[in-house]
């Protein structure tokens, strides 16, 4: 991420979602394809086209349906298929796509780290709302607490985002960048290209957009690894959530007692699975000046 920085005095984005009536202008290629170059992968990077999306859209299992004859992404789909250690936890042997259209029809490879997108609904203890945009691109998007599609913008990557050194007022030792999700069980993993989804429900006047964000937020409910003991309690009711599936940080792993976070000072922690939600949330966000240091 430093270096990145160094290039591009920025921190990369988790795409650039655009709703302009056609699919062609989705342009949602994720985080960790731009970080390529500053991993020893330039040569898999140059194969990348990022005016294409990271997938034929409405593909299905035929793969036939594609948006428009210029906008296949064969170039990024194969890419994919690339296994990178660089992203893979040891303790984790799933190095596949939860998706079964990315698992057995594209064969993508997973990443066991995640972006941070920052911190959603409310801060305890005085409940008052953490900063987040309301609307995107135009549409409206779930902004209460409870929303399973909410989006978290006030981390350091998510989707369009524009941040670097400059936006961390908290201090780069106090926000996370990326976290690790790792655990056996969890169904949530996507392939490591993806960037920012956009579905759509009811017209497009009156419709509210769905955004399935790669990077992930954080809210009050669910702290480190407490998805995971969901799983093995049998709470499908939370574990099923599309939120945590999705938007919302299922932080957690297989390593006994925590995981471990990648800080924007270029440092790696390993947090335990007891860290106050107070903490995990103040860690979270760059710019609400709320500095812990756990």
């Amino acid at each position: 991420m430093q270096n990145y920085h160094d290039v591009n005095n920025a921190f990369p984005p988790e795409g650039y979602p655009e709703w302009n009536g056609g699919k062609s202008n989705r342009h949602w290629m994720g985080t960790f394809p731009r970080l390529l170059p500053f991993f020893e992968q330039s040569s898999l990077y140059s194969t990348l086209n990022f005016s294409l999306n990271y997938k034929r859209f409405s593909s299905g299992t035929s793969g036939t349906q594609v948006d428009s004859p210029a906008n296949i992404a064969l170039p990024n789909e194969l890419a994919a298929q690339t296994q990178l250690s660089t992203l893979l936890c040891p303790s984790q042997e799933e190095t596949m796509s939860s998706d079964n259209d990315e698992r057995n029809f594209f064969l993508w490879r997973t990443t066991h780290y995640y972006p941070n997108a920052g911190a959603v609904g409310f801060r305890p203890p005085d409940y008052t709302q953490y900063y987040r945009e309301l609307s995107a691109n135009g549409y409206p998007v779930p902004a209460f607490e409870g929303a399973k599609h909410a989006l978290a913008c006030n981390g350091l990557v998510y989707s369009g985002s524009n941040t670097g050194f400059f936006t961390i007022t908290d201090g780069s030792s106090n926000t996370f960048a990326f976290g690790e999700i790792s655990w056996t069980g969890f169904k949530g993993f996507r392939a490591w290209h993806r960037g920012t989804y956009i579905s759509s429900i009811g017209s497009t006047t009156t419709n509210r957009k769905l955004y399935y964000m790669s990077s992930k937020g954080n809210n009050r409910f669910y702290s480190i690894n407490g998805i995971k003991r969901a799983y093995l309690a049998g709470d499908m009711i939370t574990y099923n959530d599309r939120g945590v599936l999705n938007n919302i940080g299922a932080w957690g792993s297989n390593h006994p007692g925590g995981c471990h976070f990648g800080y924007a000072d270029g440092s790696a922690q390993f947090h335990p699975d007891t860290l106050n939600i107070v903490i995990l949330l103040s860690l979270a966000t760059a710019d609400e000046s709320d500095q812990i240091t756990p």
